[in-house]
């Protein structure tokens, strides 16, 4: 993973369930990152279908691959928390250190510049299948580089329409 690298779909998969299992995604769960090969997508909607919880509401957000490693090379984890800031676009008060548990903040070691380029090549070969298999359905494509307040605004839409037509159909 440090080198950009994917892990297993078979390892994903199973973290996947022993999270979607817990109480906490009883009342419905939001995934980012996941599904990121067919196979996790295809695994995903079989547990889906096992449990009863529907279709997925699938929303990709696009960047270009500029905008995703000035992005990834900005990011700043919390050692304590794991809490993500952007050393540019939301820093923490106290430069170097969270505002919740007052820890230190790192850069990932998957965010240098070649583990970004090895992830972004990754990413080509293995989101176009996942696309497919998702368009037709509860998927939309949307643009990332808008700001946060509008990007929000346009996935809140798009969650109140799939509530209506969730509600209209049960």
């Amino acid at each position: 993973m440090d080198g950009g690298n994917l892990v297993s779909d078979e390892m994903v998969n199973h973290l996947m369930v022993s999270q979607l299992g817990s109480p906490e995604c009883a009342d419905g769960f939001v995934l980012d990152g996941f599904p990121r090969t067919l196979a996790q997508a295809r695994f995903l909607d079989e547990f889906l279908s096992k449990t009863g919880a529907g279709e997925p509401l699938v929303l990709q957000l696009h960047v270009t691959p500029e905008v995703a490693t000035e992005r990834l090379k900005c990011r700043l984890q919390c050692v304590g928390c794991g809490r993500v800031y952007h050393s540019k676009l939301w820093p923490p008060v106290d430069a170097g250190y969270c505002d919740d548990d007052g820890m230190p903040l790192v850069k990932r070691t998957d965010d240098s510049e070649q583990s970004i380029a090895t992830s972004l090549e990754r990413y080509a070969e293995t989101a176009a299948p996942v696309t497919q298999h998702y368009k037709g359905r509860w998927y939309y494509a949307l643009n990332a580089e808008l700001s946060p307040g509008r990007l929000l605004e346009v996935v809140e839409g798009i969650v109140e329409t799939q509530e209506a037509a969730d509600i209209a159909i049960a």
